[in-house]
């Protein structure tokens, strides 16, 4: 039988060469999905609108303009607040990338739109975002930076 040193030892050992094995594996390169699109893209106020008449379980297809064309099927269509409603989207292009984007009307009863089009297995997305002139654009980011790593 060994003695609780040894296998105290042995632990450290086992434990010390996982440790560095583990930190020599090269980080995972993700595809850019959006590689042939520039970083920002004109998006209609009325695209943006027509997402929320979709309903759960609906098969569409959303034309953003650009040559940016997403063929999906509505998860959800929700009133989450008396202010906000959020519809999410799952792309069967894009490797099934996420659009989530949510219709919130102000105080002085104005609408803004927000949202993601997004997948964790991908280095890029885009995001909506409203101009200084009130209009709309996909703008493009990089998934790391949003997606923090679970490192347990």
């Amino acid at each position: 039988m060994l003695s609780l040193r040894k296998t105290m030892l042995m632990l450290s050992v086992c434990l010390c060469t996982y440790a560095g094995a583990t930190a020599q594996q090269s980080a995972e390169v993700k595809p850019k999905l959006f590689a042939s699109y520039p970083s920002t893209l004109s998006v209609s106020e009325i695209c943006l609108q027509n997402i929320f008449s979709l309903v759960r379980d609906q098969d569409a297809v959303i034309d953003f303009g650009n040559n940016l064309i997403l063929p999906c099927k509505v998860l959800r269509n929700e009133m989450k607040y008396s202010n906000m409603q959020t519809v999410i989207i799952r792309s069967t292009a894009f490797n099934n990338a996420m659009l989530q984007v949510s219709k919130v009307t102000n105080a002085d009863q104005s609408i803004s739109y927000n949202g993601r089009i997004i997948n964790e297995r991908a280095a890029d997305g885009f995001e909506i975002k409203k101009t200084a002139a009130g209009s709309y654009q996909l703008q493009k980011f990089e998934t790391d930076r949003v997606l923090e790593g679970c490192f347990l």
